[in-house]
């Protein structure tokens, strides 16, 4: 294995004396695809930088060999060292074409701290797109409420098989309520993407859970055997904490949050969790106009319980899955 790269992205500055962490985590280098793993691109979401820090430090302590390249990122630095999901904008919703294309003929000195580290994580992975090898992303996430963990599908059909060989359910059609992801942005233009929600925020399984997908994206991409220790052991992990639920479900309903008095409500003696079943009528959550009840019979996904965010909850039922991976 070759050292951490001595190459960085140009260098940002703000008015915040908050230190911030290095971009790059750990960059392990090896022939072959690129995968690109990034944690904390909400910066009260670490629990993937750390399950990126064990992974890396496990690697190299056990001498590993990969068959292509992994680069640890974390994404929103100021948001990371506040705690905060965001600063100024969520940076998991301005990747647009026409929003980086801005960016990129402005003068870096107009920047505000949003606009610094999209330009940082463009420039990591726009330097891993000149090798010219595959590429592949991971884009690490935890959620402000209980349940199992899951990965979310918003790119094109080389990204579904992704995130269907990974071992976690898939949630799709979030890309139609979604919009300005790195994900989505990544998939068009650059290489397959899936995002991973490993559990609740702050929670030990959680870092786990996303170790155990990190371990499995580098056995789909290449960097690690399908048979190797490693991968074999993780997706049995991933089995386990997701066993009766679908394999494949569809977003058919969003409940906004944003400047609705949004509360999400609870379910009989706790919290609702990532995966419930609830009925048409269910009663779920309170805005300013009064009670929100389930439209109709389908899955739980992504209950806020937490100040941020913009999504109140997603509704989805069961689907049929792409094509598994040739």
């Amino acid at each position: 294995m070759e050292s951490k790269s001595q190459a960085s992205a140009p260098s940002t500055s703000s008015s915040d004396p908050t230190p911030l962490p290095e971009r790059l985590i750990d960059r392990i280098d090896g022939d072959g695809p690129v995968l690109i793993a990034v944690g904390g691109l909400h910066g009260n979401e670490p629990s993937g930088i750390v399950a990126l820090e064990r992974v890396c430090r496990a690697l190299r302590e056990q001498g590993l060999t990969l068959k292509g390249t992994l680069v640890a990122l974390r994404g929103n630095r100021p948001a990371l060292a506040k705690g905060q999901r965001m600063i100024e904008r969520d940076l998991n919703r301005v990747w647009s074409p026409l929003i980086l294309e801005h960016l990129l003929r402005r003068d870096p000195a107009e920047d505000d701290t949003t606009d610094q580290e999209m330009r940082a994580l463009w420039w990591e992975i726009n330097a891993a797109k000149e090798s010219g090898r595959p590429l592949f992303l991971l884009d690490l996430h935890s959620t402000s409420g209980f349940g199992p963990p899951f990965c979310v599908v918003l790119g094109n059909q080389p990204s579904q098989r992704l995130a269907a060989s990974i071992g976690l359910p898939c949630v799709h059609g979030l890309n139609e309520s979604i919009r300005g992801t790195l994900a989505e942005w990544f998939s068009h233009g650059y290489g397959a993407s899936m995002v991973a929600e490993g559990g609740k925020c702050g929670e030990e399984s959680t870092i786990r859970h996303l170790e155990a997908v990190i371990y499995s994206a580098m056995g789909t991409s290449g960097l690690l055997g399908e048979e190797h220790d490693r991968v074999r052991t993780a997706r049995q992990l991933l089995q386990q904490a997701t066993e009766e639920i679908p394999h494949h479900v569809r977003v058919f309903y969003r409940e906004p949050a944003s400047g609705v008095d949004f509360v999400m409500g609870e379910a009989p003696g706790r919290r609702f969790q990532n995966f419930d079943s609830v009925r048409q009528g269910d009663h779920l959550a309170r805005n300013r106009d009064g009670a929100v009840f389930a439209q109709r019979d389908g899955y739980l996904i992504m209950p806020l319980y937490q100040a941020e965010g913009g999504d109140g909850f997603f509704l989805a039922e069961a689907c049929e899955g792409p094509p598994t991976i040739p």
